[in-house]
């Protein structure tokens, strides 16, 4: 559902001088010059002003202290880790919970076909949410999940999962929230988008019950578990870490990691 801060409302925080802010969202803002002001129960008021830097032009990242012109000043404290004060008590916004999701692992024989299949999968799902603030109960494809597997990945899963078909060389997990009033609409638009891209659709799996979304999510989790027994059973170390990038950026991305690992 994208980044956890506008989901926060409010904060209880602990100084490290023993002073007990409560902040809620709405209620004090950076003013235009990047000055904060927070009044204190004793009277006082602590002062500071926000760092010059820019955040990175991407939807989601864990990037330092968050920053933007005239910013609500909740959003400095979350995700700065503890180190501007103890966070004792937070509040925040619930979204309903959903009717039902169609699930689906589909693969590709085109790493091309596969990223542009994400790109338009993803705008569109930007784009819905834009639109409706009831997207999450409407009709439009939104994917709440995009997630990639490259060949590699799908050569080291064969060893438990024969029926992967031959010909792929990449694969997409995706899922999105659905109701029994519009499963039916969203699984056409999925499979209209999968044929557009010519994924390998009669060889893909689906799910839109409990049981059969639990061996997509057995599959989806499949992988780090594999890999982990690998790395033990030869006595290997790793490293884990995320990435984020413009959407623009992501392909390019992929194939500076694709060309370095290959060439390495």
């Amino acid at each position: 559902y994208g980044p956890t801060r506008k989901y926060v409302e409010r904060l209880k925080i602990v100084l490290a001088n023993g002073d007990i802010i409560d902040l809620r969202r709405g209620e004090l803002h950076v003013d235009a010059q990047g000055r904060i002001k927070i009044p204190l129960a004793s009277g006082a008021a602590i002062e500071a002003k926000l760092p010059t830097y820019r955040m990175p032009e991407v939807r989601k990242h864990a990037s330092g202290y968050y920053v933007t012109p005239e910013m609500d000043v909740i959003d400095l404290f979350i995700g700065s880790e503890g180190t501007l004060g103890v966070i004792v008590e937070v509040e925040v916004k619930l979204l309903p919970k959903p009717g039902g999701f169609l699930s689906g692992v589909v693969f590709f024989d085109s790493e091309e076909r596969l990223l542009a299949f994400v790109r338009e999968a993803r705008e569109r799902s930007l784009a819905s949410r834009g639109t409706s603030p009831t997207v999450r109960e409407g009709s439009a494809l939104d994917a709440r999940a995009l997630e990639y597997f490259d060949a590699e990945s799908l050569n080291f899963l064969r060893q438990k999962y024969p029926t992967i078909p031959e010909a792929a060389i990449g694969a997409i997990f995706f899922e999105q929230e659905t109701s029994a009033e519009n499963e039916e609409q969203l699984m056409t638009e999925w499979l209209s988008l999968l044929e557009r891209h010519h994924a390998l659709a009669d060889e893909s799996w689906f799910a839109t019950n409990e049981q059969d979304q639990a061996k997509l999510r057995e599959f989806r989790h499949a992988l780090p578990v594999l890999m982990n027994e690998w790395f033990a059973r030869y006595q290997q170390r790793k490293v884990s870490t995320d990435m984020a990038v413009p959407d623009k950026e992501f392909a390019g991305m992929l194939k500076f990691y694709q060309d370095g690992l290959r060439g390495g």
